[in-house]
């Protein structure tokens, strides 16, 4: 082995042992740790912090309804589309692809919000979805969110 053959072997030794460090300290749901492994390496654990105020960007920007969906009535470019594979088609001509990252909030759960990439969460949708209902996937730095609603609904919104 050459010289860059073996930081790369070492560095995929210590990537590996913090994953299986994570997996034996970490206290969410195994739903969530399955969603997180899901989304690959890039995925980023917020700090329950840093989740209250990306929450809070989210509904200065997007208001809610008091029964906690997001008041449509009161966003004035909105899309709703029939499957998450149409997201990518919708978000493809509005942003740089499918690697702009987003940040994941669930409305009715304890788990914390992820920063991940859209591909990704579009790609493993079933995995995010059944961590808890209503989820927010949101990209702040272009004011774009995506509401997956618990009956089933999905509705594109843009600030912007």
């Amino acid at each position: 082995m050459n010289d860059k053959e073996k930081r790369k072997w070492r560095l995929q030794q210590l990537l590996q042992k913090n994953k299986d460090k994570l997996k034996k300290t970490h206290k969410y749901s195994e739903l969530f740790n399955e969603c997180v492994e899901s989304l690959g390496d890039a995925t980023i654990v917020l700090s329950e912090e840093s989740g209250r105020m990306i929450m809070h960007e989210l509904v200065s920007i997007f208001p809610l309804a008091s029964w906690g969906r997001i008041d449509w009535s009161k966003v004035e470019r909105k899309i709703k589309v029939n499957s998450p594979t149409e997201i990518i088609n919708i978000l493809g001509k509005e942003l740089d692809g499918n690697d702009t990252y987003f940040f994941i909030l669930w409305g009715y759960s304890d788990s914390p919000c992820l920063k991940a990439k859209l591909g990704r969460i579009i790609q493993y949708v079933d995995g995010v979805m059944r961590v808890g209902t209503d989820q927010f996937v949101f990209c702040l730095e272009n004011s774009v969110v995506i509401e997956f609603y618990h009956d089933g609904d999905i509705t594109i919104g843009f600030a912007k």
